[in-house]
C-alpha cells in the first residue's frame, strides 16, 4: 500500500504561498520617533512672536577636527557640558518652551542625539527640529 503525498505538498506550497504573500517586514532600527512641527516649513523667513521665545541650538560640524560646534543662544561651545548648562538655564526660565534643534547638512546623526540627550537631561518638555537639508552625494 501507497500514500500519495501530492495532496500534502500541494497544502504545505499553498501555505508556503500564503504566508510569504501576507508578511510585512518591519525595520525599526533607524527610525527616530519624534514629532516634527508640520506648520513650519523651510522656505519660511520670517519670526512670529512665537519663535523668538524658543532656545534654538544650531548644531555645526568641522570635516577637519571632526568635532561640532553647539551654539544656544548667546552661547558657542564645543562641550557638551556647557550645552547642557545652557539649556538648563533656559529651561528654569521658560519651563515648557520649545527648544529647537538646527543641524547643519552635513552633522553627523550622532550628535544631533547627543543634543536631544541634553534637552531630555534638563528635562526641555518639548523638542522641535528645524533643518538644512542634506547635501545629496
Amino acid at each position: 500500500m501507497s500514500i500519495d503525498f501530492t495532496p500534502i505538498i500541494d497544502c504545505a506550497f499553498n501555505l508556503l504561498i500564503f504566508f510569504m504573500v501576507t508578511l510585512k517586514f518591519s525595520t525599526t532600527e533607524g527610525q527616530l520617533s519624534a514629532e516634527l512641527p508640520k506648520d513650519v516649513g523651510l522656505s519660511r523667513s520670517y519670526q512670529t512672536p512665537k519663535d523668538l521665545d524658543k532656545l534654538k541650538i544650531h548644531i555645526s560640524y568641522d570635516e577637519k577636527t571632526k568635532r561640532p560646534t553647539y551654539r544656544a543662544g548667546r552661547t558657542t561651545t564645543q562641550k557638551r557640558e556647557d550645552l547642557l548648562g545652557e539649556v538648563v538655564r533656559f529651561v528654569q526660565r521658560s519651563p515648557g518652551v520649545p527648544v529647537e534643534i538646527s543641524p547643519d547638512g552635513e552633522v553627523p546623526y550622532a550628535f544631533l542625539v547627543l543634543v536631544m540627550d541634553v534637552c531630555t537631561k534638563a528635562e526641555a518638555k518639548e523638542i522641535q527640529f528645524s533643518g538644512v537639508a542634506a547635501p545629496i552625494e
